[in-house]
This record gives C-alpha cells, sequence and structure tokens, in this order.
C-alpha cells in the first residue's frame, strides 16, 4: 500500500492541524521547522492508512464557498468592548450576543509558557473571560487541540461562535464534514502569519523579562499601531515603524510560505461573516464624516463586516451593541488588499531568514535599525506627541 503523503510542498500546507485531529491513531504530530512554522508529520508505525487525514484537508480541495451578500461599516457602542479591541469591536459585539444566549465563544489567546507567548484557540464560556480573545495577535493561532472540543460542543446543541483566520475557519468546516445550524464562523481579513517562535525570539531582544505584550495599543489612536509591553513593571510602547517584527509583519516579509499563494485571500468566503479594519474609510464614506461622532471613531476603531451567509446575517441582525452602516464588498475592499490577492512575496524574505539562522533574531533586529537610519529619530518624535493634540491638529486642519 502506498504511504499517505500530506502535501508535496510547504506552500500546499496552511499548518491547522486538522489531519492531526482527526488521525484515529495519533499518528500526525505537528512539528516546527527551521522557522516556527508548524507542518503535520506522520509516525509510519504507527499509521494505518484510513485516510481520514486527507479527507479533512480542505485546504487542497475546491468546495462550496460564498459571495459577500452584504457589508457593513460597523462599531461596538460598549466604550469599553470598543477600546479593548484592536479595531471597532465587531467580534466582541458578536461573542458577548452568543455568550448572552448560553452560548460558547472559540477564539485566540495568549498564554506564557516557559518564558514565551503561546498563541492556541481557547473556549470561554462568560462575558468576564472575553478580553482573553480580544485584541490581534498577528502569528499563527494553534487549533487542532480545540476542534474535537468545538465539535462535542456543536453535538451537545450549543451555540458556539469560532473566530480565526479565513484557512482556520475552513479547517473547522473540513474537520466537522457536516453543517451545524448552532455554528457561526467568524474569519478576519488575513494579512499572513509569522511563527510563534520569531515572536518570541523578537520579544527576547525588548527584554528578558516581558510580563505583557500587545500587538495594537489604541492610547495614540486607531491607525497609529504601538507594540505596548511591560518589562520589570516599566510600561513601554514602540511604534510599529521601530519595531523589526512588526514592520516586517506589515511587508509580508515574515509570513508563512502558503500565504504567498493564499486561496483564502479573495472575495470568495468560507465563513459565516468576515471582519476587519475599515482602512481608507474616509474616502469610500465621506458622508460619514460630516458627524463628530464618527470623525472621533477615526481613532477609537471602525471596523468593516462581511456578511456571506444567511446565517452571518441573522447574526448579525440579533447583535443590539453594533452601530451599522450600510457599505458593499467593493468599498471594504478598496484599501484591504488582502480581499483582492494574497501577501506578495519578496526576496528580503530570504535574507532575513538566512541572517536569522547564521546570527538570530539579534542580528535581525540590528540589521533593521541600521536600515532605518534617520526614519528612527522622526518616528521616535511622532510618538511622543499625546493623543489629544493629535486630535486637536486634525481638527484645525480640517476648518482650515
Amino acid at each position: 500500500m502506498n504511504n499517505i503523503e500530506l502535501f508535496h510542498e510547504k506552500r500546499n500546507c496552511c499548518g491547522c492541524g486538522a489531519c492531526c485531529s482527526i488521525c484515529p491513531k495519533n499518528a500526525i504530530k505537528m512539528t516546527e521547522d527551521q522557522d516556527g512554522f508548524i507542518y503535520p508529520q506522520i509516525d509510519r508505525n504507527k499509521c494505518v492508512q484510513c485516510g481520514l487525514c486527507k479527507t479533512v484537508c480542505n485546504y487542497q480541495k475546491t468546495h462550496e464557498a460564498f459571495k459577500p451578500i452584504a457589508g457593513y461599516v460597523a462599531t461596538n457602542t460598549n466604550h469599553d468592548q470598543l477600546m479593548k479591541s484592536s479595531s471597532g469591536g465587531a467580534f466582541s459585539a458578536f461573542a458577548t450576543e452568543i455568550l448572552q444566549n448560553g452560548g460558547v465563544v472559540y477564539g485566540a489567546a495568549y498564554e506564557i509558557k516557559n518564558g514565551n507567548y503561546v498563541l492556541q484557540h481557547i473556549r470561554i464560556n462568560t462575558i468576564e473571560e472575553l478580553p482573553k480573545l480580544q485584541g490581534s495577535k498577528y502569528v499563527q493561532s494553534t487549533i487542532f487541540d480545540a476542534l474535537p472540543c468545538i465539535k462535542k460542543d456543536l453535538e451537545s446543541g450549543k451555540k458556539v461562535l469560532f473566530s480565526g483566520t479565513p484557512c482556520q475557519v475552513d479547517s473547522l468546516n473540513g474537520y466537522l464534514k457536516k453543517e451545524y445550524d448552532n455554528l457561526y464562523t467568524v474569519d478576519i481579513i488575513c494579512h499572513g502569519v509569522p511563527s510563534q517562535k520569531l515572536l518570541n525570539d523578537y520579544i527576547h531582544t525588548l527584554s528578558d523579562s516581558v510580563e505583557t505584550f500587545e500587538f495594537r495599543d489604541k492610547k495614540k489612536g486607531w491607525k497609529d499601531y504601538y507594540i505596548s509591553y511591560c518589562a520589570k513593571s516599566k510600561n513601554r510602547n514602540i511604534h510599529c515603524r521601530l519595531s523589526s517584527f512588526y514592520e516586517y509583519f506589515l511587508q509580508g516579509k515574515l509570513d508563512r510560505e502558503n500565504c504567498y499563494s493564499c486561496k483564502y485571500a479573495s472575495e470568495i468566503r468560507y465563513s459565516d461573516i468576515t471582519i476587519g479594519d475599515y482602512w481608507g474609510i474616509e474616502q469610500v464614506h465621506p458622508e460619514l464624516f460630516r458627524e463628530k461622532k464618527w470623525r472621533d471613531r477615526i481613532y477609537d476603531g471602525i471596523s468593516s463586516i462581511l456578511v456571506n451567509t444567511d446565517k452571518g446575517m441573522e447574526l448579525v441582525k440579533e447583535t443590539d451593541s453594533l452601530e451599522l452602516i450600510s457599505s458593499d464588498y467593493a468599498r471594504i475592499a478598496a484599501n484591504n488588499g488582502q480581499l483582492r490577492e494574497p501577501s506578495h512575496y519578496s526576496e528580503d524574505r530570504e535574507k532575513i531568514l538566512r541572517l536569522y539562522h547564521t546570527d538570530g533574531y539579534d542580528a535581525v533586529d540590528e540589521e533593521f535599525k541600521k536600515r532605518l537610519g534617520r526614519k528612527r529619530v522622526v518616528l521616535t518624535l511622532k510618538a511622543s506627541i499625546p493623543i489629544g493634540l493629535k486630535k486637536k491638529l486634525k481638527e484645525l486642519v480640517g476648518k482650515s
């Protein structure tokens, strides 16, 4: 009998782990490559060639998908949830709706283990736990341990909300092999994922004792990306353009290999709802900014929502804490490139990773800082401007 082959090249695997979760003999383990990206590996001594692993791999299949049936500008009217969210708080609103009706929510959460940040999907069933799932986490979460738990909740009749990257949502669909009326899936507009290993090596360049780490601190506004972290009981902030990891992430230079040919980076969706930042909203919805509340929301955060299924529309309509303005795919996609095409591959990726392999992440960070040059001073000064002053300056410019 021929041995099962899970993928021919790394670009054919998104690392979701559905194959690992479904294996009845525990013959598949997710293992890291030298860059920290995870791939399934079969123990040939345990494998019985049942083929279940191949049946659940939606990444390598063509199957049912959807085009958006509606689009919205959205903001969470619960200000506390809004400010703890990276953009307009749409996910928090949906999660609250599900939790208040006795359901459960699965999403990505950080945990510190052995001095490293570990990102994995967890289950919550109370609103008090929601902050664990809020905020951006720009690395790949592991979901394979959560998949059997999700199925168990669905089989018991619980309402389940699952949020993740598009490939993770489709991984769940493949693992379940059937539709559930009580499952609601929300995917994010994904810009590609670096590995957890790269992130932790970057964090260790900041300090050996980072106690908390947040990718998008909104204290200086929604559009100005800042890393905030606490080390040795001191709170610190770094502008995204001053962070090697953040800047390379934004440029798509640290992504997993399959991200550069991702089939999910298009109008075709596999979830009930797609959410993300509403970048460029001033250009495509200028009429909103005649009102002060929307001008203020430029600092607090504004979400875009694409509704892809009737079930998704049902959840949107039931969620009372969202203020919605009608929009559409074309306007949302205008400044969200990942709704049109995947990350662009650059040879810089290989140069960065070669330096990482030979001299470690410290060398990557030092090389990045050298290239910044004078920009480093300008960005540091910009970071020192209080958000209140920024708002006043923008108001003055708008009146002139």
